[in-house]
């Protein structure tokens, strides 16, 4: 979900993802119907952040799970990838070049191999099964 606001903003260098997944429940084909606690709850983090409502540590987006502030220089440093979950999950952390950065190329071919590894793990066992 993206939170989206004009005018003046307390945040100016940032941008507030939330993830919202988990929250609601799923519909079909392929929906999610938000009950109105989830939707307060978004609101209240989103109000708080913009200085709109004072808020405690339930809707602090610095402390609230599935939410994050993100200064707009990291944006740039991750190709201006707006997909709240690179932003809202915990990452991993990957081995990292001479530079200090990996490129998106490095990485899925990294993935590449780990699926070929486990497609071939997988074989192998199902033959022995035979």
């Amino acid at each position: 979900m993206w939170l989206l606001a004009k005018g003046p903003r307390p945040h100016p260098g940032e941008i507030l993802f939330a993830d919202a997944r988990r929250l609601g429940t799923r519909r079909e084909p392929a929906g999610r119907m938000f009950v109105d606690e989830d939707l307060d709850r978004l609101i209240r983090v989103f109000a708080v952040w913009r200085g709109l409502q004072p808020g405690g540590r339930d809707d602090d987006p610095e402390t609230t799970p599935g939410v994050s502030a993100v200064p707009v220089g990291q944006l740039a440093a991750e190709d201006y990838d707006l997909t709240p979950t690179h932003y809202t999950q915990p990452r991993r952390t990957a081995p990292i070049t001479v530079d200090g950065r990996r490129s998106r190329k490095e990485i899925l071919y990294e993935r590449f191999d780990h699926t070929a590894e486990a497609t071939q793990r997988l074989r192998s066992a199902l033959e022995a099964r035979s």
